[in-house]
């Protein structure tokens, strides 16, 4: 299989990714004039990356790296992501961990990081859905030892290295 080829694989998987977490309102496409230049279709308009949402190009970026890694790994390597669902709505988020826990049932390992508690909160929503999935929540605080805590030297404050004069009568 050509390379050109692989690359088609790819591009239609993370296509297909992204209408499932989008719901068909995002699409991606390359352009044929040459330049290999990614946009997204959002309804009837055609968009650069650079013109999307914050939580829109997360989307577009976990679909082809979702695609990327089905298409090219050798051995099944897990996914870890971070606080990935940071900038995107509540239906997004929904759609986003779906297609996430469809990935992990066809045998991959996943790891989601975050500080947010609302987002442990939607995960552990969604994954009551899917009982026969078998998941972990882990809090990392929880499983600090409080030894190990009193170890660990307090931080200054922090200080300005240039004092800024206040600005008087200006």
């Amino acid at each position: 299989q050509s390379t050109s080829d692989q690359v088609s694989n790819v591009l239609l998987e993370a296509s297909n990714m992204l209408d499932k977490i989008t719901k068909g309102e995002l699409t991606l496409r390359v352009s044929e004039t040459g330049k290999e230049e990614f946009f997204v279709i959002v309804g009837d308009e055609r968009r650069g990356l650079n013109e999307l949402s914050v939580g829109e190009r997360v989307q577009v970026l976990l679909s082809v790296r979702m695609a990327f890694l089905d298409h090219t790994e050798i051995a099944v390597l897990p996914l870890v992501l971070d606080e990935t669902l940071g900038t995107s709505d509540d239906e997004r988020t929904h759609d986003i961990i779906n297609s996430v826990i469809e990935v992990a049932s066809l045998g991959r390992q996943v790891f989601y990081f975050t500080a947010q508690m609302d987002e442990v909160t939607k995960w552990k929503s969604v994954l009551q859905q899917y009982p026969t999935l078998e998941s972990r929540i882990i809090d990392l605080d929880a499983q600090l030892d409080n030894s190990v805590a009193k170890e660990i030297p307090q931080a200054e404050a922090f200080t300005l290295a240039v004092t800024i004069e206040a600005p008087g009568e200006c």
